[in-house]
């Protein structure tokens, strides 16, 4: 219960500040933000397993993805690059736990990336060959985090496959955002759905 009051109470000043149109100090409850996710790892008794090794890995990328949008955004090339190089430490921190494969959990996951990749194939222009990339990525995220709840239908499990897919519903609804029309609260959909889905994909090695 303590993780989820904290990250809750560190997510809430990222929405307000958002919402106020408070640029530092929105850039300084980021910061906070995977700070306190960095902590809640680092104070678990298990330090120094696979899955604690790659999901910490995970979130200093993520910091440093996000240190590149504060400091030079006009590198989006290299955010790209640390963004992905996250998702894949999450996804190995998956498959570090998964024992055994199902392949109806790679089939449905590829089907619906494929779907959404190629609705949105229009919007992206010169974008397409690092959406090509980030898809991949995602699709493997999902299938692992697929695996491991197929595996054990726990809810910590849950939890997991939900932070992934909040993940990649983020990274839809920011194509959206800069590549066709913002919509109403897109970028508070972004915000909402990128950090929750590091608080649930974190959850599983701070409360097991």
């Amino acid at each position: 219960m303590w993780y989820w009051l904290l990250m809750g109470g560190v997510l809430l000043p990222i929405l307000l500040f958002m919402k106020l149109n408070q640029p530092k100090w929105l850039a300084a409850s980021k910061l906070l933000f995977f700070c306190s996710l960095i902590g809640c790892l680092l104070v678990q008794p298990d330090v120094g397993r696979l899955p604690w090794l790659w999901s910490l890995s995970a979130l200093v990328f993520f910091t440093f993805c996000y240190a590149v949008e504060e400091c030079i955004p006009r590198y989006r090339i290299l955010q790209l690059f640390f963004f992905s190089i996250a998702c894949l430490c999450y996804s190995l921190n998956f498959w570090s736990q998964v024992e055994t494969l199902s392949w109806s959990v790679a089939i449905a996951s590829f089907a619906l990336v494929v779907v959404v990749f190629f609705l949105l194939l229009p919007l992206l222009d010169s974008f397409v060959l690092p959406a090509s990339m980030v898809a991949l990525i995602l699709w493997q995220l999902l299938w692992a985090s697929g695996e491991l709840w197929d595996q054990n239908h726990s809810l910590l499990n849950i939890s997991g496959l939900l932070g992934t897919l909040l993940l990649s519903i983020s990274v839809l609804i920011w194509e959206l955002h800069y590549f066709r029309k913002p919509f109403k609260h897109s970028y508070g959909w972004i915000m909402c759905c990128y950090f929750s889905a590091h608080i649930f994909i974190v959850a599983p090695l701070v409360l097991s």
